[in-house]
């Protein structure tokens, strides 16, 4: 059995246990041994057989249809991002086969981030490698890091890993639930997208092993892939800044994320992020 079709089956199951009986109209009968819906209740409100949805969730049915697929998504109840990692996993033709290569930033990326000199701003990679980050970026989120450290490709600095393993970042981030929502939302998305990366698997196994949390949630298909635009950070020096949080995928490299943290001009919190940079501005 392919992995895709392991994941296909993963997911399915983990929306069928989420779903309430009583939100579907499924009138309970007898014991309940699982979470959640039976597969012969997915299917009967898929309108396929029970034998072909257990197959399906099993990985066992090949080239299933798109309009079964949709009717599967209608049943579990399944939201626009959900329904689009489904069909991607279904899909042998949206994976990346192969190594996808090495990340390499070119100069009109870098020509970008420069003009955000003033904002913490970061480019992420498919694993959510830090590619490339301005120098608030660096003070805000890991002044114990070289300002040079993503121009090291083995040695880069993760995102991921910042998140889940760094206490200093779980304490600074108001809704730090949120954020590794985000994690782990991307590294389910990338994972579906670039099979055959096994660094990016390793990444992930890693992480199941290190944090319970993201262990949870990966378990829970989790698959946000954006944050709310409002983020609280508990800064230990600068105190609390509001900052509005804005990430976008380009459009040469739909596998990077760049990421902003922006203040409104004229609040306590720019001020305090001006001050935070005041002593690393050179005259």
């Amino acid at each position: 059995m392919a992995e895709r079709d392991t994941q296909v089956g993963a997911f399915l199951r983990a929306r069928r246990e989420q779903l309430d009986p009583d939100e579907v109209g499924v009138l309970s009968y007898g014991t309940r041994r699982v979470r959640g819906l039976r597969r012969e209740e997915v299917a009967q409100l898929a309108g396929v057989s029970p034998s072909y949805y257990t197959r399906i969730e099993q990985g066992q049915a090949q080239a299933v249809s798109p309009e079964v697929l949709h009717a599967i998504a209608r049943a579990l109840r399944l939201d626009t991002a959900d329904r689009e990692h489904l069909l991607r996993l279904s899909s042998p033709l949206t994976a990346v086969a192969g190594d996808p290569g090495d990340e390499v930033v070119g100069r009109a990326l870098r020509v970008l981030l420069d003009h955000f000199d003033r904002i913490p701003a970061a480019l992420l990679g498919r694993r959510l490698d830090v590619l490339a980050w301005t120098e608030p970026c660096r003070l805000l989120f890991a002044p114990y890091a070289a300002p040079d450290a993503p121009d090291h490709p083995h040695s880069r600095p993760n995102w991921a890993r910042m998140v889940l393993l760094d206490p200093d970042l779980r304490t600074a981030f108001g809704h730090w639930d949120r954020k590794v929502d985000d994690v782990v939302g991307v590294l389910r998305a990338h994972r579906a997208r670039f099979p055959d990366d096994e660094v990016l698997a390793d990444l992930v196994a890693e992480l199941v092993d290190v944090s319970p949390v993201f262990a949870e949630r990966w378990a829970e298909h989790v698959l946000r892939d954006r944050s709310p635009a409002d983020v609280v950070f508990r800064h230990p020096l600068a105190g609390d800044l509001e900052l509005v949080h804005q990430s976008m995928r380009l459009p040469d490299h739909d596998d990077w994320i760049l990421g902003t943290y922006v203040v409104a001009r004229g609040s306590l919190s720019e001020q305090r992020l001006r001050a935070l940079m005041a002593p690393q501005r050179v005259p």
